[in-house]
Formats: structure tokens, C-alpha cells, sequence
């Protein structure tokens, strides 16, 4: 599967409380631009939520707190393949 096809497959919109692969993506990506420092677990709590507001004020996002379409678009979407 080529990176932009698995990019669609991250529409789901993630929150406070949410868990699994995908929560655990997002945990790996901020950690690895400085911005999350807890474990990666994939469980969305406080401090993810924190990274993510932070990401999004940094990207020009509205911040929410919650991985939306266009933060999953501006984490994950590199050159084209």
C-alpha cells in the first residue's frame, strides 16, 4: 500500500480517551519533533492532547486537541509516492 492510500485510511478523528495503532502513530510522530514526552502507549490522555494543541498552533491549524483530517494531513503527508 503506498503512503498516500494508508493516509486515507487515517480519516478517523481521534480524541481524549481514544486508543489503539493509530493513537500510538501519532504518540511516535510528536515525540520524534519534540513535542510528546510521555510513553508511547496508544492511549490519547492529557499530555498527547497537550502535544497535539501544541503541533497544530505550530502548523497554523485550529487548535483542538483532537487529530482531525488536516492534522493527520499535516503529520503524515510527505512527498507524494
Amino acid at each position: 500500500m503506498k503512503r498516500s492510500e494508508a493516509l486515507l485510511e487515517l480519516r478517523t478523528t481521534l480524541s481524549a480517551g481514544s486508543r489503539g495503532g493509530q493513537v500510538k502513530m501519532v504518540q511516535d510522530y510528536l515525540h520524534g519533533i519534540g513535542l510528546f514526552e510521555g510513553v508511547s502507549d496508544g492511549h490519547y490522555g492529557i499530555r498527547l492532547s497537550k502535544a497535539v494543541r501544541q503541533f497544530q498552533q505550530h502548523v497554523g491549524l485550529n487548535v483542538t486537541g483532537d487529530v482531525n483530517p488536516r492534522t493527520w494531513e499535516a503529520m503524515f503527508s510527505g512527498p507524494k509516492d
